[in-house]
């Protein structure tokens, strides 16, 4: 399990992770903090990594199929 709680920093966090050398099978992230484009565009990118996506109240949780 990989969460991050790094208070508006998750997206910029998450987009510098390289898939090709960690994978872990669960994610959790805040997405309270993001805009809507940057929520889209972290989803969009975890769904392309094998990823599926819960949306909970102030989280997200992201694991692999």
């Amino acid at each position: 399990l990989l969460w991050i709680d790094a208070e508006g920093y998750d997206y910029h966090i998450l987009n510098q992770i390289s898939f090709k050398k960690i994978r872990p099978s669960m994610i959790m992230y805040e997405h309270i903090h993001m805009t809507e484009e940057q929520e889209k565009d972290i989803k969009s990118y975890l769904i392309n990594q094998g990823y599926s996506i819960i949306k909970l109240r102030l989280d997200c949780f992201a694991y692999l199929k």
